[in-house]
Formats: C-alpha cells, sequence, structure tokens
C-alpha cells in the first residue's frame, strides 16, 4: 500500500484536478450540438443503385412528360429526368433562348 505525506497532497489534488480537467474537456467535444470551426465532410456521391423496375418507371414518366411538355406553344427542344426514390436531386434548369436570323436582301444593289 502507498502512503502520502503532508507534502505530497497539494501535488495529488492538483494532478486530481487536472486529470479530471481532461475528462470534463473530452465529454464535452463529443457532445452533440454546435461545433465552431469543425464541419463534417461532404458526403460523398452515392452510387445509383435501383432495380429495374424502378429505372423502366423513371424512363417511363421521362417520355410521357417530355411528349406533354414539347406539345406547349413556344417550348421548343424538352429535357426531363424523373428520380424517384433515394433522396432528393437538385438539377437546376437552366432556360436557353435560340433564334435564328435571316436577311435576303432582293435587289439588285446589294
Amino acid at each position: 500500500m502507498v502512503r502520502i505525506n503532508r507534502e505530497q497532497w497539494p501535488q495529488l489534488v492538483w494532478l486530481f484536478a487536472l486529470g479530471l480537467l481532461g475528462v470534463i474537456l473530452l465529454l464535452a467535444g463529443s457532445l452533440p450540438g454546435k461545433q465552431k470551426g469543425r464541419s463534417s465532410p461532404p458526403e460523398p456521391a452515392a452510387a445509383v443503385t435501383l432495380d429495374d423496375g424502378l429505372v423502366a418507371a423513371e424512363e417511363t414518366l421521362e417520355l410521357r412528360l417530355k411528349t406533354i411538355l414539347a406539345q406547349i406553344c413556344g417550348a421548343g427542344a424538352v429535357e426531363v429526368r424523373i428520380t424517384l426514390a433515394k433522396g432528393p436531386l437538385y438539377d437546376f434548369a437552366v432556360n436557353t433562348n435560340t433564334s435564328d436570323r435571316r436577311t435576303e436582301e432582293t435587289d439588285d444593289g446589294g
């Protein structure tokens, strides 16, 4: 058994206090909540592993919607993407305007 004399008590108290402070800091660092300066790394894009039935349903819906939207007057070329299940997919739309200008001169002077 280890005997501690009066001169060693203050050192032992400080050692115990520092050890307790270290344990508290470790526990505080693992608590959920706001953590400044730390950000979780972005999750890698998950590979799409959909069964054939779901992929076929997506393609069928895309084709039907593309056909309907192409019939709208002035719609032009239409591209459609439908994603079922597996979370949201953000695909921002791009509005493109194309025009065809032709200049025909009918006079002989040019």
